[in-house]
């Protein structure tokens, strides 16, 4: 949201959460010996998939309650009044921007496995503000 405020750029603030709330493939490059998949998955279930209960040593997938104090948190920072970020968002999110970003969800996208497909091109420029420089 710091990028958003500084360049206004709706999409790509829309297309950061969704890549942080969902999953995604990426195309394994390099050496297949390991896994014969063409594809490695990432994102909010796959990076945490043996969160959830284990009873009688089998493990039964669930969400972590915290992750809906995370979606809490973002959309506390989307909405709530004090807010640093509120004013921006109105100003300069279009009216579906700001409703693909209310249906966002760490917790629907882990319990749905909720897959999002971007260009990696794209994905590259999504992730540059993520470098630590």
């Amino acid at each position: 949201m710091k990028a958003f405020t500084k360049d206004g750029d709706g999409a790509m603030l829309v297309d950061r959460l969704r890549v942080l709330t969902g999953n995604y493939r990426i195309n394994r490059r390099g050496i297949n010996a390991i896994r014969r998949s063409r594809y490695i998955y990432a994102g909010i279930y796959y990076n945490y998939w043996r969160c959830g209960e284990y009873l009688d040593g089998r493990h039964h997938p669930s969400a972590p309650a915290t992750l809906q104090q995370v979606d809490n948190f973002l959309h506390g920072h989307m909405k709530s009044k004090g807010s640093k970020f509120r004013g921006a968002l109105e100003l300069r999110l279009t009216p579906i921007q700001r409703q693909t970003l209310d249906r966002l969800s760490f917790e629907r996208g882990f319990v749905g496995r909720r897959m999002v497909r971007v260009p990696f091109a794209r994905f590259s420029k999504l992730k540059a503000i993520w470098r630590n420089v």
